[in-house]
Order: structure tokens, then C-alpha cells, then sequence
């Protein structure tokens, strides 16, 4: 299976990630924010990942489909802990307290394993949909 070269829709979720950064900053901590500023960092750093070690190349489709489980499953697990720093960095830069419970922290905390099951399913669902998409010998 031959990989693309790059993800060009991926630099308009950059610049999406950017802005919504910016504007996140300013407002008061709500879980849906920092959850969401999260997915999309994780999403621009597998695509980072992939542009700098797997882009343009040619692999088997098994070998294709382990790097997708495993990739979701290190992208997954970084997800809760990313959440949490930023989590953290929300309420030190605001000086009024606390952004975010004890509470909330706790859910996220207790939710990493399932970030990381989710990760690895969705990221290798998507990479099985990319090996179909991508099977020449398909006959329509």
C-alpha cells in the first residue's frame, strides 16, 4: 500500500487549533474546551509523526494496520495527560483559582485507559479504511 505524501486539509486544522488556542485562553475552563483542544493537538502531532516517519512510503497492509493500533494507542495514551497539563496550565494562568475540580481532574484521570483503547480503535479503524480505500485490486 503507498502512503501519501502529506495531509493537506491537516494545515487548515492547525490553523483552526491556533486560533481556538488563543481564544481558549481567554475563557473560563469548561471540560468540553480543554477535551477538544486536546483531540486537536493530538491529531496535528500524528500527523506530525506521520509526515516525518512513515509519509510517501510503501507497506504491507498488515504492517500498515499494526502501526495504526499502535500509534492509537501512544497517541491515546498521551491524551489524558496532555488534557491534564493543559488543565493545569488553564489555572495557572488565570489568577482567580481553580479553572477545573478535583472532580474533574479525577475524570479524566480515571479515563486514560479508555482514551487509549479509544485511540487505538479509531486510529486503526481509520487506517483500515485508508488500506481499503487504497487496494488497487478493488473492483468496482
Amino acid at each position: 500500500m503507498q502512503l501519501p505524501e502529506s495531509v493537506p486539509s491537516l494545515k487548515w486544522l492547525a490553523i483552526a487549533i491556533a486560533i481556538y488556542w488563543v481564544i481558549w485562553i481567554s475563557l473560563e475552563g469548561k471540560m468540553w474546551q480543554v477535551l477538544a483542544l486536546s483531540l486537536g493537538l493530538t491529531i496535528l502531532l500524528a500527523d506530525a509523526i506521520y509526515q516525518k516517519k512513515i509519509a510517501g512510503r510503501t507497506l504491507s497492509v498488515g504492517r500498515w494496520l499494526s502501526l495504526c493500533a499502535i500509534a492509537g494507542l501512544v497517541l491515546g495514551l498521551m491524551f489524558g495527560p496532555l488534557t491534564i497539563i493543559f488543565m493545569v496550565l488553564k489555572t495557572g494562568l488565570h489568577g482567580h483559582g481553580p479553572e477545573f475540580t478535583p472532580e474533574e481532574i479525577a475524570w479524566v484521570i480515571n479515563r486514560i485507559p479508555l482514551f487509549t483503547i479509544l485511540g487505538a480503535l479509531i486510529i486503526g479503524g481509520l487506517g483500515a479504511l485508508l488500506a481499503g480505500f487504497n487496494d488497487g485490486s478493488a473492483s468496482n
